[in-house]
Protein backbone atom coordinates (compact mmCIF):
# COMPACT_ATOMS: atom_id res chain seq x y z
CA UNK A 1 0.00 0.00 0.00
CA UNK A 2 1.38 3.25 -1.24
CA UNK A 3 0.14 5.30 2.20
CA UNK A 4 1.29 8.65 0.54
CA UNK A 5 0.05 8.05 -3.41
CA UNK A 6 -3.25 7.29 -1.72
CA UNK A 7 -3.54 10.07 0.98
CA UNK A 8 -2.66 12.08 -2.19
CA UNK A 9 -5.79 10.92 -3.91
CA UNK A 10 -7.99 12.07 -1.15
CA UNK A 11 -6.51 15.11 -0.76
CA UNK A 12 -7.02 16.12 -4.51
CA UNK A 13 -10.26 15.11 -3.89
CA UNK A 14 -11.48 16.64 -1.21
CA UNK A 15 -11.26 20.63 -2.34
CA UNK A 16 -13.22 19.91 -5.02
CA UNK A 17 -15.69 17.49 -4.35
CA UNK A 18 -19.47 18.06 -3.79
CA UNK A 19 -20.05 13.98 -2.87
CA UNK A 20 -18.49 12.06 0.16
CA UNK A 21 -14.93 13.07 1.19
CA UNK A 22 -12.37 12.94 3.90
CA UNK A 23 -10.33 15.85 5.14
CA UNK A 24 -6.43 14.89 6.13
CA UNK A 25 -7.60 13.80 9.92
CA UNK A 26 -9.95 11.40 8.78
CA UNK A 27 -8.09 9.51 6.17
CA UNK A 28 -5.34 9.17 8.35
CA UNK A 29 -7.44 7.69 10.68
CA UNK A 30 -9.44 5.62 8.02
CA UNK A 31 -5.31 4.48 6.84
CA UNK A 32 -4.40 3.55 10.23
CA UNK A 33 -7.74 1.33 10.95
CA UNK A 34 -7.63 -0.43 7.46
CA UNK A 35 -3.63 -1.02 8.24
CA UNK A 36 -4.25 -2.55 11.52
CA UNK A 37 -7.02 -5.20 10.39
CA UNK A 38 -5.54 -8.46 10.55
CA UNK A 39 -4.69 -10.41 7.12
CA UNK A 40 -6.57 -13.70 7.77
CA UNK A 41 -8.33 -14.96 4.59
CA UNK A 42 -6.66 -17.63 2.52
CA UNK A 43 -5.76 -14.89 -0.67
CA UNK A 44 -2.60 -15.88 -2.40
CA UNK A 45 -2.35 -12.10 -4.00
CA UNK A 46 -1.37 -9.30 -1.77
CA UNK A 47 -2.90 -6.48 -3.29
CA UNK A 48 -6.01 -7.58 -2.83
CA UNK A 49 -5.99 -9.14 0.85
CA UNK A 50 -6.96 -6.44 2.99
CA UNK A 51 -9.81 -5.05 0.72
CA UNK A 52 -11.10 -8.82 0.53
CA UNK A 53 -10.76 -8.48 4.72
CA UNK A 54 -12.59 -5.39 5.11
CA UNK A 55 -15.47 -6.83 2.67
CA UNK A 56 -15.31 -9.90 4.32
CA UNK A 57 -16.12 -7.88 7.50
CA UNK A 58 -18.18 -6.04 6.41
CA UNK A 59 -20.43 -9.32 5.24
CA UNK A 60 -19.31 -9.91 1.87
CA UNK A 61 -18.05 -13.69 1.16
CA UNK A 62 -14.97 -13.00 -0.76
CA UNK A 63 -13.36 -15.42 -2.65
CA UNK A 64 -10.08 -16.15 -4.26
CA UNK A 65 -9.45 -12.75 -6.00
CA UNK A 66 -6.18 -11.49 -8.65
CA UNK A 67 -3.84 -8.58 -8.30
CA UNK A 68 -3.57 -8.99 -12.27
CA UNK A 69 0.17 -9.26 -11.84
CA UNK A 70 1.23 -6.57 -14.22
CA UNK A 71 -0.17 -7.71 -16.49
CA UNK A 72 -4.44 -7.70 -16.51
CA UNK A 73 -6.75 -5.80 -14.79
CA UNK A 74 -7.11 -6.95 -10.71
CA UNK A 75 -10.66 -8.70 -10.03
CA UNK A 76 -12.15 -9.19 -6.56
CA UNK A 77 -14.74 -12.52 -6.60
CA UNK A 78 -17.37 -12.58 -3.90
CA UNK A 79 -20.64 -13.39 -2.98
CA UNK A 80 -23.18 -11.24 -1.61
CA UNK A 81 -26.09 -11.98 1.26
CA UNK A 82 -28.37 -9.95 -0.26
CA UNK A 83 -29.86 -7.30 -2.94
CA UNK A 84 -29.62 -4.38 -0.28
CA UNK A 85 -25.63 -5.42 1.06
CA UNK A 86 -25.18 -5.32 -3.15
CA UNK A 87 -26.74 -1.98 -3.39
CA UNK A 88 -24.90 -0.69 -0.51
CA UNK A 89 -21.41 -1.80 -2.04
CA UNK A 90 -22.60 -0.65 -5.42
CA UNK A 91 -22.96 3.02 -3.88
CA UNK A 92 -19.72 2.49 -2.67
CA UNK A 93 -18.10 2.36 -6.09
CA UNK A 94 -20.17 4.92 -7.89
CA UNK A 95 -21.14 7.27 -5.69
CA UNK A 96 -18.65 7.28 -2.58
CA UNK A 97 -15.38 6.98 -3.74
CA UNK A 98 -14.23 9.76 -6.27
CA UNK A 99 -10.95 9.33 -5.25
CA UNK A 100 -10.63 6.13 -7.36
CA UNK A 101 -7.99 6.12 -10.37
CA UNK A 102 -10.37 4.19 -12.54
CA UNK A 103 -14.16 3.74 -12.40
CA UNK A 104 -15.04 0.48 -11.35
CA UNK A 105 -17.94 -2.04 -12.34
CA UNK A 106 -19.61 -5.02 -10.24
CA UNK A 107 -20.19 -7.85 -12.89
CA UNK A 108 -21.96 -10.82 -11.75
CA UNK A 109 -20.60 -14.42 -13.42
CA UNK A 110 -22.56 -17.03 -13.25
CA UNK A 111 -21.23 -20.85 -13.80
CA UNK A 112 -21.60 -24.52 -13.37
CA UNK A 113 -19.51 -26.75 -11.25
CA UNK A 114 -19.75 -30.08 -10.99
CA UNK A 115 -19.09 -30.37 -7.45
CA UNK A 116 -20.75 -27.06 -6.37
CA UNK A 117 -23.45 -27.29 -8.33
CA UNK A 118 -24.29 -23.76 -9.85
CA UNK A 119 -22.67 -20.23 -8.81
CA UNK A 120 -23.81 -17.10 -8.97
CA UNK A 121 -20.05 -15.30 -7.79
CA UNK A 122 -20.04 -11.09 -8.46
CA UNK A 123 -16.59 -9.84 -9.57
CA UNK A 124 -15.64 -6.17 -8.79
CA UNK A 125 -13.16 -5.20 -11.33
CA UNK A 126 -12.32 -1.99 -13.32
CA UNK A 127 -14.21 -0.76 -16.18
CA UNK A 128 -10.76 -0.70 -18.61
CA UNK A 129 -10.36 -2.81 -21.61
CA UNK A 130 -9.57 -6.11 -21.07
CA UNK A 131 -7.24 -7.68 -23.79
CA UNK A 132 -4.96 -4.76 -23.53
CA UNK A 133 -1.53 -5.13 -21.72
CA UNK A 134 -1.38 -2.41 -19.14
CA UNK A 135 1.12 -0.26 -18.37
CA UNK A 136 3.00 0.64 -15.07
CA UNK A 137 1.61 3.43 -14.38
CA UNK A 138 -1.98 2.03 -14.77
CA UNK A 139 -1.32 -0.81 -12.74
CA UNK A 140 -0.17 1.17 -10.08
CA UNK A 141 -3.42 3.17 -9.98
CA UNK A 142 -5.45 0.05 -10.31
CA UNK A 143 -3.60 -1.30 -7.17
CA UNK A 144 -4.27 2.17 -5.31
CA UNK A 145 -7.71 1.55 -6.26
CA UNK A 146 -8.24 -1.79 -4.27
CA UNK A 147 -6.64 0.26 -1.22
CA UNK A 148 -9.01 2.98 -2.02
CA UNK A 149 -12.37 0.72 -2.30
CA UNK A 150 -11.68 -0.67 1.14
CA UNK A 151 -10.85 3.02 2.79
CA UNK A 152 -14.18 3.79 1.33
CA UNK A 153 -15.87 1.02 2.34
CA UNK A 154 -14.80 1.31 6.12
CA UNK A 155 -15.89 5.40 5.32
CA UNK A 156 -19.22 4.25 3.53
CA UNK A 157 -20.23 1.61 7.10
CA UNK A 158 -19.03 4.24 9.48
CA UNK A 159 -16.16 1.41 10.34
CA UNK A 160 -18.07 0.72 13.44
CA UNK A 161 -18.44 -3.74 12.68
CA UNK A 162 -14.13 -3.30 11.68
CA UNK A 163 -13.75 -1.41 14.42
CA UNK A 164 -15.74 -3.90 16.91
CA UNK A 165 -13.90 -6.90 14.84
CA UNK A 166 -10.21 -5.42 15.38
CA UNK A 167 -11.24 -5.35 19.00
CA UNK A 168 -12.70 -8.55 19.20
CA UNK A 169 -9.02 -9.84 17.56
CA UNK A 170 -7.22 -7.93 20.00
Amino acid sequence: MDVLRISKRFRENYAGSGRVCSDANEIRELIDIYRSIPLTLPIADVSVRRVCEVLTKEGYDTLESCEGHGKNPPKVFFDCPDDNRLRHLTDILYQESEEKNFEWVIDRESFDDEYFGTSNTYIIRPKIKSGKRIDHKTYSGLIDDLDIIGLCVLRYFGYADVSRALADAK
